[in-house]
C-alpha cells in the first residue's frame, strides 16, 4: 500500500441505499462449472468452448440458434424469476473476473470445496458463515476465488427484469484468457 493506504475489500461493500436487500429465496438455481482442461479450451458447465466459437454469428443476432446450444450454456427462465447463480471453479484456475450485463446482482456467498448442494438454502444451512443475505454487495462485476487444486464457489442472486437475453462473461486479462479470446461466456 502507498502511504499507509487501506486496500478496498469489495466483499465488504454494502448496497446503497442500505435498505436494499436481496430476495429472501430464489426460484431457480443455476450452477456454472468453470474449468480449463487445456490451453485452447475453456469448459463452462461441462460444455467446452473452443476458440472457434468467436467465428460464428453472435447468438444475440440470431436467437433461434440458442435451441442448438446446450441448455447448460443458455439457461432459460421467465421474467420475474429470482435466480441463484453459482460459479463453481474446478481444477487449477486463477480468479475469474465476471461481468453481468443488465441489472446488478447480490454477491450472497463464497467458499472453498466442491459445490454439493441442491439449493443455496441447503448450502447456507451447512456453511452459514459463508453467506450474507443481510447486506451483501450489489454489483455487476464479481471475482471468483482462485482454485489451486481445491474447488471454490461464488453465489450471486438476481431477479430477472428483462424479457431479453442477458450476457454474463469472464473479463479476466490473465495469460490463460489471452490464449483463448472467446473466454467464458453465457447467455442468461
Amino acid at each position: 500500500m502507498i502511504n499507509g493506504g487501506i486496500e478496498l475489500n469489495a466483499t465488504s461493500l454494502v448496497p446503497y441505499p442500505a435498505s436494499v436487500r436481496p430476495p429472501v429465496k430464489a426460484d431457480k438455481l443455476i450452477v456454472m462449472e468453470l474449468s480449463r482442461p487445456g490451453a485452447a479450451v475453456n469448459v463452462l458447465n461441462k460444455d467446452p468452448f473452443s476458440p472457434f466459437l468467436e467465428m460464428q454469428e453472435p447468438l444475440l443476432f440470431n436467437a433461434s440458434r440458442a435451441a442448438t446450444l446446450s441448455p447448460n450454456i443458455v439457461p432459460s427462465y421467465p421474467v420475474g424469476t429470482v435466480v441463484d447463480l453459482v460459479f463453481a471453479v474446478n481444477g487449477v484456475a486463477p480468479p475469474h473476473s465476471i461481468h453481468k450485463h443488465g441489472n446488478k446482482a447480490f454477491i450472497i456467498g463464497r467458499g472453498s470445496g466442491a459445490w454439493n448442494w441442491t439449493s443455496v438454502a441447503e448450502a447456507q444451512a451447512a456453511n452459514s458463515g459463508n453467506f450474507n443475505l443481510n447486506n451483501p454487495p450489489l454489483r455487476d462485476g464479481f471475482l471468483t476465488d482462485p482454485a489451486l487444486g481445491t474447488p471454490t464457489w461464488l453465489v450471486i442472486r438476481f431477479k430477472s427484469e428483462q424479457p431479453a437475453p442477458v450476457t454474463i462473461h469472464c473479463t479476466s486479462h490473465s495469460l490463460s484468457h489471452f490464449l483463448d479470446p472467446t473466454s467464458d461466456y453465457a447467455l442468461l
